[in-house]
């Protein structure tokens, strides 16, 4: 083999090397880029799950169940007015690929939030904000600060679960859904909200730091007359029901009906149910959520009860001339 021979075959030979060396260098840079873009993703919308706010977009994130329906908009701003004139529309999901808007009518999706890429979603108008979220979970359970089990767990029950921005919202959801009967709030670490269809979970409550537990009913003992019936609906015989903000309020209006012998106040949705006969129509009933009672039940000074008595006979009178 002559020496030209042998320098031509090492320098294809180098330049094949340089050629292998070069496009692994290309490649190599493109997986990092990738690799730490996708990093980088990831953090974001970590940080996006872990502080959802009302009115803000997620990007990345998408709202699983609960859905009212679906529809094509230009953009995501169209899917938020879509929204916003549809009764019932809590939140939207918006998938950017296919311009489709999904409506739902419950915050956060009936299942839960993850990482979806090609999606942005947002709660509307939520009730709770952030900076109102204590003020606001203070003066409609003032029994909560009692009820709260501090580094508690109850396990299993689980009706959902899903990624929130307070244990006041886990409160508040629970609140709203007609299954959740107590709930698991993860703590700020996690911002887990686990919502539960039995009392104390599966299993009962088990010790971990961090994480708050509530049993629902245990927020109606704050409800301040001892006549209260707890967890007790008395069915039938309604005269009016409307919406009240509280079991007093609702004691409140009854008392001023001349007609008004009784009533049941609902906790999950503030509906006062007043009545025309004590126990309404058939007797008292055992309901999660409801608090009644029997407007005699309630013990007047000797004065009162004489004044009561005399308007007890007047409305007699006038029942017997109508």
């Amino acid at each position: 083999v002559s020496t030209q021979s042998t320098g031509g075959i090492n320098a294809e030979y180098g330049g094949n090397i340089f050629l292998f060396n070069r496009v692994l260098r290309e490649k190599m840079a493109f997986f990092l880029v990738t690799v730490f873009s996708l990093i980088f993703q990831l953090s974001v919308n970590a940080r996006v799950l872990h502080d959802v706010k009302c009115d803000e977009m997620m990007i990345g994130v998408v709202m699983w169940g609960s859905d009212i329906y679906s529809s094509v908009t230009a953009d995501f701003d169209g899917c938020v007015d879509l929204c916003k004139a549809v009764d019932d529309c809590l939140s939207i999901s918006y998938l950017t690929t296919e311009h489709k808007c999904f409506l739902k009518n419950t915050f956060d999706g009936g299942k839960g939030i993850s990482l979806a890429g090609g999606y942005v979603s947002m709660d509307l108008d939520c009730p709770w904000s952030v900076s109102q979220d204590q003020a606001a979970i203070n003066s409609e359970f003032p029994g909560l600060n009692d009820c709260r089990k501090d580094d508690a767990n109850f396990h299993g029950a689980n009706v959902r679960s899903f990624v929130g921005s307070s244990f006041e919202k886990c409160v508040k959801t629970c609140q709203a859904s007609e299954e959740c009967i107590a709930l698991t709030w993860g703590g700020d670490l996690s911002k887990m909200c686990w919502l539960k269809n039995r009392k104390d979970g599966e299993s009962g409550a088990a010790a971990i730091d961090g994480f708050t537990s509530v049993n629902m009913d245990c927020l109606v003992d704050g409800l301040e007359n001892s006549c209260s019936l707890k967890d007790v609906d008395m069915p039938g015989e309604d005269l009016i029901a409307h919406v009240t903000e509280t079991f007093e309020e609702c004691r409140d209006e009854c008392e001023i009906r001349a007609k008004c012998r009784s009533f049941t106040f609902t906790v999950f949705d503030h509906k006062c149910f007043m009545k025309s006969k004590n126990n309404g129509e058939s007797g008292q009933v055992d309901t999660l959520g409801s608090v009644s009672m029997n407007m005699d039940c309630i013990v007047l000074p000797a004065e009162e009860e004489e004044e009561e008595e005399e308007k007890e006979e007047e409305l007699e009178v006038l029942e017997k001339r109508d």
